[in-house]
């Protein structure tokens, strides 16, 4: 990034902006662990990659991103991971 290579910003900011568009999920990951890489303890860019994995169908994954987020106090990632544990105690219907 051109501006502030040295920041997470601008990272999980395209990173988000690629996810949310559908565009190029490789850069968009890509972004987004660049973020991490910056700043590894940041709440926001463990977050962004933890939500977006998970929406890619990545969640073994997410949950280590999301808890980082969570210990951090990231309230939507703690909702988030309530909100998978509850999912898979769940039974699965029957036809």
């Amino acid at each position: 990034m051109d501006v502030w290579p040295e920041r997470s910003l601008p990272y999980w900011c395209y990173g988000n902006f690629l996810a949310y568009e559908d565009k190029d999920i490789s850069t968009a990951e890509s972004h987004l662990r660049k973020a991490i890489e910056i700043d590894p303890k940041d709440e926001i860019c463990n977050y962004n990659l933890g939500k977006h994995l998970l929406y890619w169908g990545r969640t073994d994954e997410a949950k280590k991103y999301l808890r980082h987020a969570a210990r951090k106090g990231h309230s939507k990632a703690q909702e988030r991971l309530q909100e998978m544990a509850r999912n898979a105690n769940r039974k699965p219907l029957r036809k």
